[in-house]
């Protein structure tokens, strides 16, 4: 019952208790080097439920979401054009017509005349299929799968949003993020309440996220994505567990701040503004490339190896140097990851210069 009660406050951001405990403990923790690569302010196993609960809520709000929100304002913000509406009803007035009027040779013959020269969408309103069908079912199909993405950019772009604004409140109740030689000053750092909440919400998006990648429609950078996501998970769990959770912060905002702006410009797409596309699509760029290309590379990873040491030149943590090269060896495959990201970046970029205007994304172009 406890264990229960102590993940009810964290779930509920009633961290208040949990960070007057903490406090008290930082003299603890910058002393403890000596202790193992365990995080000191680690609560086992009251922190592993969290993380099972985060991956839960993620799945909870998710249904809620989508059924109560996403899907019916989808069908608000993309609906039948006026042609394909105008096409239902006469569909509607000629079914009503059928039924109510005897059927004779001239009547018939008039009807399939009628009804050849107007698309219809026999699956939808029950009735035969006319010759030109093919052009109505094809835009129907085209308008469902607009509505699918612009469901699916609508929910990505609410779980970003959430994460980054945790993230941007963690990282504004200290200064150190702004110094990279602070990240591992005085390690063992001490691990904040707030900064527990940032990594449960952090971790389960990534978790649930990872699930959800297989039942999404796939796209040419499927294995990619995999990839990242499984990188991202182990080097939160490991970078948690030895206390390195100053840089393990950073890391996670860094690889969330430009995902929001992606989402958000991949709505206007579905929706058919194409200038408020065009806006945010040039923003999400430009934030992508000097969060991941930049920041990242030139601000975390190089400071890890100069900086992660201790003062007699180990390597941290100490008498357990396996945990940091797992964590830097993510860090860079998670670069490389960027790097080709950014590479179809300016290539979006590029067509986006020559065509006057930012098309679909490119990473569609071989979805299975």
């Amino acid at each position: 019952m406890q264990s229960l009660g102590a993940l009810l406050s964290l779930m509920l951001f009633d961290s208040s208790a949990v960070m007057r405990e903490s406090d008290s403990n930082v003299s603890q923790n910058s002393s403890s080097s000596g202790k193992g690569p365990f995080n000191q302010d680690l609560v086992f196993p009251d922190d592993a439920y969290a993380a099972v609960l985060w991956i839960l809520f993620w799945a909870a709000i998710h249904s809620v979401m989508l059924r109560g929100v996403i899907v019916p304002l989808s069908y608000r913000l993309i609906g039948l054009p006026s042609h394909l509406l105008k096409s239902a009803k006469i569909s509607n007035d000629q079914t009503c017509s059928s039924q109510t009027l005897p059927a004779t040779p001239e009547s018939s013959a008039r009807s399939r005349k009628k009804s050849n020269s107007q698309p219809l969408n026999s699956k939808a309103l029950g009735v035969a299929s006319p010759t030109n069908d093919n052009d109505y079912a094809a835009q129907i199909k085209q308008i469902e799968k607009d509505r699918a993405k612009l469901q699916l950019a609508m929910w990505k772009c609410l779980s970003y949003c959430i994460t980054v604004s945790m993230g941007v409140y963690t990282l504004a109740q200290d200064t150190w993020w702004s110094q990279p030689e602070l990240y591992f000053k005085g390690y063992p750092h001490l691990t904040t309440s707030t900064m527990k909440i940032y990594y449960n919400i952090g971790f389960g998006n990534y978790a649930y996220q990872l699930y959800t990648l297989f039942h999404e429609p796939r796209q040419s950078d499927f294995w990619a994505m995999f990839t990242h996501h499984i990188c991202t998970l182990v080097v939160m769990g490991v970078s948690y567990f030895t206390s390195f959770t100053r840089i393990g912060t950073v890391i996670l905002l860094l690889h969330d701040f430009a995902d929001p702006i992606m989402e958000f410009a991949k709505c206007w797409l579905y929706c058919k503004n194409q200038r408020m596309a065009d806006v945010f699509f040039g923003l999400f760029a430009a934030t992508f490339l000097i969060t991941r290309n930049y920041i990242f590379p030139f601000h975390v990873i190089s400071a890890c190896i100069p900086y992660g040491v201790y003062e007699d030149g180990e390597r941290m943590p100490r008498g357990y140097a396996q945990y940091f090269w797992i964590c830097v060896s993510c860090l860079c495959l998670l670069q490389v990851l960027n790097l080709n990201w950014g590479y179809l970046i300016c290539k979006m970029v590029y067509r986006t210069v020559t065509a006057g205007k930012v098309g679909e994304d490119i990473r569609d172009a071989d979805v299975e």
